[in-house]
């Protein structure tokens, strides 16, 4: 179905032990995606819009308003080799803010 590719990537992590938000999936669905399930007649294809993208978040601000806090984390997705980059991603973010 059209929902395969966000099952895989939802299932190819192991959060058990994590935070909450140690992972940030998010997206969009186009309006017509709607035609995979229901029939919607037929009409002029004009849109070159895809039926979903999504976005696994590298890097993240996560805000809450109710406490007034926030916190930027990031998310390692290879080795260890990558470790020292993000990690300088992550500060340069700090000094920006």
């Amino acid at each position: 179905s059209s929902f395969d590719a966000l099952r895989l990537v939802q299932h190819s992590f192991d959060l058990s032990s994590q935070d909450k938000h140690a992972i940030f999936l998010g997206g969009l669905f186009a309006y017509d995606l709607v035609a995979n399930f229901e029939p919607l007649g037929d009409a002029v294809a004009t849109n070159q819009c895809p039926d979903y993208v999504f976005y696994v978040a590298e890097t993240l601000l996560v805000v809450d308003h109710q406490t007034e806090s926030c916190q930027l984390q990031a998310t390692l997705f290879v080795d260890g080799s990558q470790k020292a980059a993000l990690e300088s991603r992550i500060e340069d973010i700090r000094a920006q803010c």
